[in-house]
């Protein structure tokens, strides 16, 4: 595995005063420190974002097929179709929530680091 695609995976021990510093520099402007181009919560929201995606697919599809016999029985499984929903709502509302945050989180930064993560242009040095 390539030293990049090793950096987006969660470390498995948190760095907790990594994570204070992180939301103190989101919430107070404050000064974020130098460190690792993916951070601690960066990593874990993505990794979460890929698995809530693969599961609202899988909550969607069974949703849809509520009727069908394998379906059926997974719904049943899951505690009923009211159940499943709920789960749809909830990361429907996760994946909102990400996209104002994020939207948030780019129009508070640098206007160099804007027009770089929205239009691709690198800021003049």
């Amino acid at each position: 595995m390539c030293k990049r695609k090793r950096q987006k995976i969660p470390a498995p021990r948190l760095d907790r005063e990594t994570i204070r510093l992180t939301y103190r520099h989101y919430l107070f402007y404050d000064h974020l420190p130098a460190g690792d181009e993916y951070r601690i919560l960066q990593n874990a929201s993505y990794l979460a974002v890929v698995l809530f995606f693969i599961l609202q697919i899988i909550t969607g599809v069974l949703l849809i097929e509520a009727e069908g016999s394998i379906a059926g029985r997974i719904i049943a499984f899951l505690g009923g179709l009211s159940d499943v929903r709920q789960v749809h709502l909830f990361l429907l509302w996760f994946f909102i929530t990400f996209t104002v945050v994020h939207v948030y989180m780019a129009l508070t930064e640098e206007f160099q680091k804007f027009k770089l993560m929205m239009f691709g242009i690198a800021g003049e040095k």
